[in-house]
């Protein structure tokens, strides 16, 4: 993890380099998984704050339910003028971003969780390396006595 400035902004940019410190495959993966899912945190959480992203799908959402209860007047044309067909696509993009965001969500939501099963697994790792670190230095107190 390295920080950069940009614009007088401190920003903490990830990194991740396997060859940098050879690990066993299953602690490898754990790493990268725990990095991904931080990378994607910080994305969505850049997305929401940032951009308002969740806001403005509120808005188009709040925009189209009142368009939807106008859509049902008798009097409309049976051809949509261009600005409707307009409309209709933004509504097409609309939903499908709410569709991604959804999956980003759960996405997020998943690897939250295999995050929380990993830092588990890891403070058990700690205890048995604690553990062990006591028995290595009594049986070195043990050797220095004799």
């Amino acid at each position: 993890m390295t920080e950069n400035s940009n614009d007088g902004n401190k920003a903490i940019v990830l990194t991740y380099d396997p060859k940098a410190w050879p690990l066993d495959h299953e602690t490898d993966m754990k790493i990268q998984e725990k990095f991904y899912a931080r990378v994607c945190s910080g994305v969505i959480a850049h997305l929401n704050d940032k951009l308002g992203v969740l806001q403005k799908i509120k808005q188009l959402d709040a925009a189209l339910a009142e368009k939807m209860i106008r859509g049902g007047e008798p009097d409309l044309p049976a051809i949509a003028p261009q600005t409707d067909q307009d409309a209709l696509q933004r509504e097409l993009k609309l939903t499908a971003l709410k569709e991604k965001v959804q999956q980003m969500n759960e996405v997020l939501k998943e690897t939250q969780e295999r995050e929380q099963k990993i830092d588990g697994k890891l403070r058990i790792v700690e205890a048995e390396m604690a553990v062990l670190r006591g028995k290595a230095d009594a049986i070195a107190a043990r050797a220095q006595i004799s």
